[in-house]
């Protein structure tokens, strides 16, 4: 593969990327979600590809209100709706400009 840039297929892409020569890391391991306890993410997928994670947890959040600007997390019922999403700033316009909490 050449150095085509594009989104992962898989988080365990992420440990090891193969479209460069060498050894390229982008991760070290799949992190634990802090809310399961477990190595496991909802994926969020456009194409095929991963542009984002979520948490599986069905808890409600204890934080409600008073987020940064660029992420939209008031109102969630559970930290699944918590989304972090790779959004180019070009590509978006207006608040999550960062790419982070945009709604699903």
């Amino acid at each position: 593969m050449s150095g085509l840039q594009r989104y992962p297929a898989t988080l365990e892409d992420l440990l090891r990327d193969g479209r460069v020569p060498g050894i390229k890391r982008h991760l070290r391991k799949i992190f634990v979600d802090p809310m399961t306890g477990k190595a496991e993410w909802g994926l969020i997928k456009a194409g095929g590809r991963i542009v984002g994670v979520h948490s599986l947890s069905a808890k409600k959040p204890r934080k409600q209100a008073g987020f940064a600007d660029d992420m939209d997390f008031s109102g969630a019922n559970t930290y699944a709706e918590w989304r972090f999403v790779h959004a180019p700033a070009d590509a978006v316009s207006g608040s999550g400009a960062s790419g982070l909490g945009l709604p699903p």
